[in-house]
């Protein structure tokens, strides 16, 4: 059954364009406290969150708030040497707190052959202590699409690299529902949903990093994206990535509870571990 997580990435400040760094929020210690409180039984850990806080530490946060890390990240394919480094550090972040997954984005030609052995190589470290890469697409870099993903996973191997279908990324780039349709449960390894209004400007990096909204409350059929994602037999995490102003604006309490009444909404066998009312919701 899919099962849903909450993204720390949610309380993150995205910089306006490409480049540059997100600005911490919010202390992990605030937001994991919150999730829990919540309801919420897992969470995906981004690297700009995390910040200080060395792998023993985090897994003790992890536990004394009775949390599940789904996923850690972003693991950003570029300069050789700063991406094995990274990879390396996220494979010993997901080894200490028993993540299965690291969420994965291409910033070079993803066509190069040099970009593909990076990535293959990169799947070899996390996948040494069984983590898989979950690669995501993103219609304002060189991987726009989802077929494009599809076909650099199947390059690198479904066994170390499944894909991220982001339902912004789907609805925002040239992607079709025979793409989603054409995609077998085990090629997908992570799910992100979230909404957006129609956009206001030509800017899909401001869009996406700044608009977003809750399941349902914007212009894309998710009811189809969910329907399809069922009818291919997707199990895997879910979670709700809202990047907007006025969602970080909430404290992590309510966001996790916005996210969980939205995301069962809009995905009814969607499993949330609401640990608040004292059962499985």
């Amino acid at each position: 059954m899919p099962y849903l997580t909450f993204p720390t990435v949610n309380c993150l400040r995205m910089p306006d364009r490409a480049g540059g760094e997100p600005t911490v929020l919010v202390k992990l210690e605030r937001i994991l406290a919150g999730v829990a409180e919540a309801g919420h039984g897992h969470v995906s850990v981004d690297g700009f969150t995390v910040g200080g806080y060395d792998h023993d530490r985090l897994a003790a946060l992890l536990s004394r708030y009775g949390l599940e890390c789904s996923d850690v990240g972003v693991l950003r394919i570029g300069e050789p040497a700063a991406t094995v480094a990274a990879a390396r550090t996220l494979a010993d972040r997901a080894r200490a707190v028993g993540a299965r997954i690291c969420v994965t984005a291409v910033d070079t030609d993803p066509a190069a052959d040099g970009t593909r052995e990076l990535l293959a190589h990169c799947a070899d470290l996390l996948g040494e202590v069984g983590v898989r890469l979950a690669l995501e697409f993103l219609p304002y870099t060189g991987l726009a699409t989802l077929a494009q993903a599809r076909e650099l996973c199947a390059a690198v191997g479904w066994l170390r690299c499944g894909m991220l279908v982001d339902s912004w990324m789907f609805f925002r780039g040239p992607n079709s529902w025979d793409d989603l349709e054409g995609l077998t449960a085990d090629q997908v390894a992570y799910v992100q949903i979230d909404d957006a209004p129609e956009a206001v400007g030509s800017d899909p990096v401001f869009e996406s990093r700044h608009r977003r909204v809750l399941p349902g409350q914007g212009a894309f059929d998710l009811t189809t994206f969910v329907a399809v994602l069922e009818r291919i037999g997707f199990d895997g995490p879910v979670s709700v990535e809202v990047l907007s102003d006025r969602f970080r604006d909430l404290e992590p309490v309510e966001q996790g509870r916005a996210a969980a009444v939205a995301a069962r909404d809009i995905w009814p066998r969607l499993f949330h571990q609401d640990r608040s009312a004292g059962d499985p919701a």
